[in-house]
């Protein structure tokens, strides 16, 4: 009675239900070899397990592309192992030949792939990120080299003076004074700290102490190499920072931003002087006001040569105006000390006193009397009197320029 219940209990088990793999020791028809290989080199793709007819999990293996190459990894090593078997269960062909081999090259694989990651985590990811570091901060190098350049060609004849942070964050500016106020070039940096980028004196031995830091210094160029100063030139910039490179320390990185009307300084407009980092906001402005005027006298020169050297045209006078009247508002428009305001207010008068006179003889060039030209002069040596005492009181050099007009 016991076994015909059974045998009742087992006719009574559900239709459909799954199929129960039961591991063997026997060998199947499946390579051992085969499916170590293909576990190997197209395991992300699940093909190992198609091959050993896996179909459903193959599927999954070649969505998830081996699971992101950690069911990879496992597969892998439970083949090398020779703990894998088909969808039967049944032993994989082989195993017992090649078991001891497969297994040496597995275990080298695993010392293999753990130095590899160990060589990816310690080395190259760092020195990814070195390049990364890198490359931003030669980015900053360009953007101030290039607001620099801005600043010189299309805001002042000049170098800047002073460095400052920007209303915005990240933001520093290129200025013509020291509180910045006036004419001034600005750049976002990616990388750098605006407070870290500094205005630097010359000394042939300066160096940045750390990455952190940019140095600007005006009148100077790099050496050779580019990995630091090398002399004084007049009108040029230097930059100085420091980059990763390499495990084996920073290093020192020089950029040169050479003028693009770079001309002797002790021709006009310059005239022998320009600024420097420790000149006075006043001083300052009043040689940009002298650059600008002393442009405008190129201009009248030009005009004398144009017209074959042989005495004063319309043209000359007219662009002589233009020149005067914006020496006057430039005057004007500069804060002087108590002590120098009445000889400011003087120059003005000059100035003007000047321009009266080249207005009448503008009327009649061809014949001009003697005793104008007397008076004209007597005034324009009034003028250019006036300015030299402006530059001696401000503590500037004496103009180097001699004028050839009449």
């Amino acid at each position: 009675m016991k076994n015909q219940k059974d045998i009742k209990r087992n006719k009574k088990s559900p239709v459909g239900s799954s199929k129960k793999i039961v591991k063997s020791n026997k060998e199947g028809s499946k390579s051992f070899l085969a499916t170590w290989l293909l576990s190997y080199f197209l395991g992300n793709f699940g093909v190992d397990r198609f091959y050993l007819g896996k179909k459903k999990t193959g599927v999954l293996k070649l969505i998830t592309l081996g699971g992101l190459g950690f069911w990879t990894l496992i597969d892998f090593l439970i083949t090398g192992l020779g703990t894998r078997r088909d969808s039967n269960g049944l032993i994989l062909e082989g195993f017992a030949k090649y078991r001891n081999r497969i297994r040496f090259f597995t275990f080298i694989f695993i010392i293999i792939n753990i130095a590899y990651l160990a060589f990816i985590g310690l080395y190259i990811i760092p020195q990814r990120q070195m390049i990364i570091n890198d490359t931003n901060r030669e980015n900053d190098i360009k953007g101030i080299s290039s607001s620099i350049r801005n600043f010189e060609i299309n805001l002042s004849a000049f170098l800047p003076v002073a460095i400052s942070t920007g209303n915005e964050p990240n933001v520093v500016r290129f200025c013509d004074t020291s509180n910045c106020q006036n004419a001034f070039s600005e750049i976002e940096l990616q990388t750098y700290k605006p407070e870290n980028v500094s205005l630097q004196k010359y000394s042939p031995n300066l160096q940045v102490p750390d990455l952190d830091k940019v140095y600007v210094v005006n009148d100077a160029e790099c050496n050779s190499t580019n990995n630091g100063l090398g002399g004084v030139k007049v009108h040029s910039v230097a930059i100085l920072s420091k980059s990763e490179k390499s495990f084996n320390g920073s290093k020192t990185s020089c950029t040169t931003v050479a003028s693009e009307k770079f001309i002797n300084i002790n021709a006009s407009p310059f005239c022998g002087a320009m600024p420097t980092a420790g000149m006075s906001d006043t001083a300052v402005k009043y040689l940009q006001a002298l650059v600008d005027f002393n442009k405008g006298r190129e201009r009248v020169e030009k005009d004398y040569v144009d017209s074959g050297s042989n005495g004063v045209t319309v043209q000359m006078i007219t662009d002589q105006l233009v020149a005067d009247k914006r020496l006057i508002i430039s005057l004007q428009n500069i804060t002087f000390p108590k002590d120098l305001q009445n000889q400011a207010n003087n120059a003005v008068i000059a100035i003007q006193k000047y321009d009266s006179l080249i207005l009448k003889e503008s009327a009649n060039v061809d014949a001009v009397p003697q005793s104008l030209f007397a008076e004209i002069t007597v005034a324009r040596t009034n003028l250019f009197a006036s300015l030299e005492n402006l530059r001696t009181e401000l503590n500037l050099p004496e103009s180097t320029c001699k004028y050839i007009i009449p």
